[in-house]
């Protein structure tokens, strides 16, 4: 093997080992199991909170359910990252079976040189093949092929140290592999486990929702009564809004810049949805329908209210034994947020975006929840597809 096929295949070892090192997609893989894993504790630390009201409710089965959605595509993004390090395996064991392959041809083709040193192996014999030389030129030529050999011969040692080095590298580098694939497959079980934990939690929790599906329908119940109130509260807003005639221009442009905003708005509080938007059938308990014009948000950590948007407080709404709530108008389009304890603002006040409304309050479980809605005139949005991706 030539030198220079040597120098090109340690080169491309490297080569190739930086690629296996630098995908990108393994990062990508780190990041989102992370963002799955601040899901997962951000769910249960509001799951703690849940558990102290000492009865199951619906807002606890939201929780349960959003983090058994977390669990399976966190164990799904282990799987994809122990395909990868398979592959990674693979392509490790090929490259030390190729660099072992070339380290014993270029030890062999070393041998080769020690044994034509070992003939000519003393100082007089090599002086005597310059001076046996038939003139000048040839002895210079003669006297360059030694010095060439002996260079070769350094180098062919220094390749050989350089390649068993390399090697060594590689094969460490394959333990740490493996090491690491081994610490996925402890940390998939484990997720495992909790997946099946949680879902004996669902079943217990959902059994307890049906053991009192009288009183949660009682509950809902009351609980519709009050949205229409909101509803009422809400389209008297509205109507007071539309004596006043067309928007100006400056009302105008704030509504343009409000629709480009979706999917871009900042949440209310920082939080999970609990409450999804529009009417339907709730999955596990046959008979009871769930009504929401907006969305339920438990929040994470604190209970500061904020509006998402420009505009103009349009009404400060209290409802008795119900809540209080705040709806800011932005053009044809109203953010209503219900459900509070403290109110910071007042009628007609104009407020930005992050402006503090006010306080969270407590839902009729005695637990943290906001009710957020959008509306455009009197027709409901999903909030949903208005607030941005968390």
């Amino acid at each position: 093997m030539s030198i220079s096929k040597i120098l090109f295949f340690l080169l491309l070892s490297v080569s190739i080992s930086d690629i296996a090192i630098g995908q990108s997609d393994p990062k990508k893989l780190e990041a989102k199991k992370k963002a799955i894993q601040k899901q997962l504790k951000e769910t249960n630390a509001l799951l703690s909170t849940t558990k102290k009201n000492q009865k199951a409710t619906l807002q606890e089965l939201e929780l349960i359910k959003a983090n058994l959605g977390a669990r399976k595509e966190l164990i799904s993004t282990i799987r994809q990252e122990i395909n990868q390090i398979d592959e990674q395996i693979e392509e490790t064991n090929d490259i030390i079976s190729s660099m072992q392959s070339d380290l014993k041809n270029l030890k062999d083709e070393y041998a080769k040189i020690i044994v034509e040193s070992y003939k000519n192996r003393s100082k007089y014999d090599r002086l005597m093949f310059i001076l046996a030389s038939d003139n000048f030129n040839q002895a210079y030529k003669r006297y360059k092929y030694l010095q060439q050999y002996i260079e070769y011969r350094q180098q062919q040692a220094s390749l050989i140290q350089e390649s068993q080095t390399n090697l060594n590298n590689k094969v460490e580098q394959l333990t740490q592999i493996k090491n690491k694939k081994l610490g996925l497959l402890q940390n998939k079980n484990s997720e495992k486990k909790s997946l099946d934990s949680e879902r004996k939690k669902q079943e217990e929790t959902i059994n307890k929702l049906k053991s009192k599906e009288g009183e949660l329908k009682d509950q809902l119940k009351k609980k519709q009564k009050e949205l229409k109130k909101l509803d009422a509260a809400i389209k008297k807003a509205i109507d007071e809004a539309n004596k006043k005639g067309a928007l100006n221009k400056a009302e105008v442009k704030l509504m343009a810049e409000f629709e480009k905003n979706v999917g871009k708005l900042p949440w209310p509080v920082s939080g999970k949805i609990t409450g999804k938007f529009g009417r339907q059938q709730h999955p596990d308990l046959p008979g009871i329908y769930i009504d929401n014009d907006g969305i339920n948000i438990t929040p994470i950590s604190g209970k500061t209210v904020k509006a998402v948007f420009d505009g103009e407080v349009t009404m400060v709404v209290i409802i008795p034994n119900a809540g209080k709530g705040v709806l800011v108008r932005h053009g044809k389009y109203i953010s209503v947020y219900f459900q509070m304890d403290e109110i910071n603002v007042k009628k007609g006040q104009q407020v930005t975006t992050g402006t503090v409304l006010g306080t969270v309050g407590n839902n009729e479980n005695g637990l943290p929840e906001l009710r957020f809605e959008i509306r455009k005139g009197k027709i409901a949005l999903n909030p949903n597809k208005w607030l941005r991706k968390m």
